[in-house]
């Protein structure tokens, strides 16, 4: 089940898609070859103006009222160890979202000039976005 900040359930898991598609683009930047640094380049801008587009959204729709977190996203993951996948996002986390939202597809377009290694310098890229995310709405719940 997913509550989105006014309490309603969303459809769309907006949390879990801000930290899955940059892996997803960082894995497809992995998976083309060298010989085509444009098609290595599409991959990974597309992914980052994808994830900075959600994050703008989530910007757009969070109630600033509101104390707490919004969007949370709670899964269970491993039951046998009690392991589940919880995000929320509160005020603070947010603006650090999108703030990497907008700040990677920049950097993605301002590489221009490289073309030795850049497979590896976007697939970097992309999974620094997966971290710099998950830290940002990862909310840690411990129970026994």
């Amino acid at each position: 089940m997913i509550a989105a900040a006014s309490g309603e359930v969303l459809s769309f898991p907006i949390l879990s898609a801000l930290v899955i598609l940059p892996l997803i683009g960082s894995i497809v930047v992995a998976l083309l070859g060298k010989s085509r640094p444009e098609w290595i380049k599409l991959g990974a801008l597309t992914s980052s103006v994808t994830t900075g587009a959600l994050s703008l959204w989530l910007l757009g729709a969070f109630k600033s009222g509101e104390a707490g977190f919004q969007f949370v996203s709670q899964h269970l993951w491993i039951s046998q160890w009690g392991i589940s996948w919880h995000l929320g996002v509160d005020g603070i986390s947010l603006f650090l979202v999108v703030l990497t939202g907008i700040l990677f597809p920049l950097v993605i377009v301002g590489i221009d000039h490289i073309t030795t290694r850049l497979r590896i310098l976007l697939g970097c890229c992309c999974c620094r976005r997966v971290s710099w995310a998950h830290s940002s709405l990862l909310t840690c719940s411990c129970s026994s």
